[in-house]
């Protein structure tokens, strides 16, 4: 059973460190629009997650007078980095768009495949763009076209699927929009941010996927993400949690993607998400430290706690999301699932 100095030690943590448990920042210029809406990504609309076909190898390496005489020198830079870091046989997704990527700058308000400065959309394989933003969205654009494959049927009339980083979509809909922004805003600031150009991003979506993969660790993160795999991830966090609890945090995520930006961070139904999203985090990591019998769980988990604050919270104005109580229900939560797992392989 859990020892319960660690609940000491984390409500030390939450009132040391937090003078109201946790926040999240929102824009003084946002706070009197209103918060609208439109649908709602419920749990209850989630069936499965896709397995990803076998990718094919239609390129082994990048052809650069494949590209746009204009663009083969930020492509390059790209690449040079990213095989630094990321082995070879993740990269086939990348191989096989990049030779036939078509990058299409815009100098008009609205992007016809993007609501903000830059999109990629792997339907089509085209990286769209305004024009001024160039520099700043590129590898972000890139690290998506990288990730991303697509599930043909034998009918082109039927559904078709698509597979980008974490998210999957077709006509029918969408999971994991939120938390693969989130996660390429990670990378992006992690491989790029020594260029000139410092990205700018979804820092809440980005500070999450931070959390995430601290829990779950860059190696497999870098597999999955890649390889277009969402099942592969979801199949090794059933190891620690259930799956219902993983959809729940992966629409929740599209949930803050969806409506949280440039609408009221502090409407209750935001809130709510945050705190759902900050619990499973902290429930994931303390299953996983049971389940793995680390010697050092109760000290790591306080750590955790504190990566929180430090990663999805700002100086600005700010809202309370969770508190030490919360906290200490989500760590119980977590001992509770590990011994669920553990009873399941006896």
């Amino acid at each position: 059973m859990l020892d319960y100095d660690i609940i000491a030690l984390i409500t030390a943590i939450a009132t040391t460190f937090l003078t109201i448990p946790l926040y999240i920042v929102y824009d003084k210029k946002m706070k009197k629009k209103p918060f609208r809406l439109v649908k709602h990504l419920d749990i209850g609309q989630v069936t499965d997650v896709i397995i990803p076909p076998t990718i094919s190898k239609k390129y082994d390496e990048l052809n650069i007078k494949n590209i746009q005489l204009l663009y083969r020198k930020q492509v390059k830079k790209f690449l040079e980095t990213l095989e630094k870091i990321v082995p070879k046989e993740y990269l086939q997704n990348f191989y096989n768009n990049i030779n036939e990527i078509k990058f299409k700058p815009s100098f008009v308000k609205h992007l016809t495949i993007a609501s903000a400065a830059g999109g990629y959309a792997p339907e089509i394989n085209v990286i769209e763009f305004k024009a001024e933003e160039f520099f700043r969205v590129i590898n972000h654009e890139l690290l998506h076209m990288a990730s991303a494959t697509h599930f043909p049927q034998p009918n082109p009339d039927s559904e078709q699927n698509y597979l980008s980083g974490f998210v999957q979509f077709s006509d029918m809909g969408e999971i994991g929009r939120g938390f693969n922004e989130g996660y390429t805003v990670h990378l992006d600031h992690k491989y790029f941010s020594h260029q000139k150009h410092e990205p700018k991003g979804y820092k809440i979506l980005g500070g999450i996927a931070k959390l995430f993969e601290s829990i779950v660790g860059e190696q497999d993160m870098m597999k999955f993400y890649f390889t277009a795999n969402l099942n592969g991830l979801y199949n090794l966090l059933c190891n620690y949690i259930p799956g219902n609890n993983i959809y729940q945090f992966l629409t929740d995520c599209d949930f803050i993607y969806s409506y949280g930006y440039g609408q009221n961070l502090i409407h209750p139904d935001f809130v709510a998400r945050m705190k759902s999203i900050i619990s499973f985090l902290i429930t994931l990591a303390y299953s996983k430290l049971c389940i793995t019998n680390d010697s050092e769980k109760e000290n790591k988990i306080a750590t955790f706690v504190n990566m929180i604050f430090n990663s999805i919270s700002y100086d600005e104005i700010k809202q309370p999301i969770i508190n030490a109580e919360e906290i200490k229900e989500a760590i119980i939560t977590g001992e509770m699932f590990a011994e669920q797992m553990k009873s399941q392989t006896l």
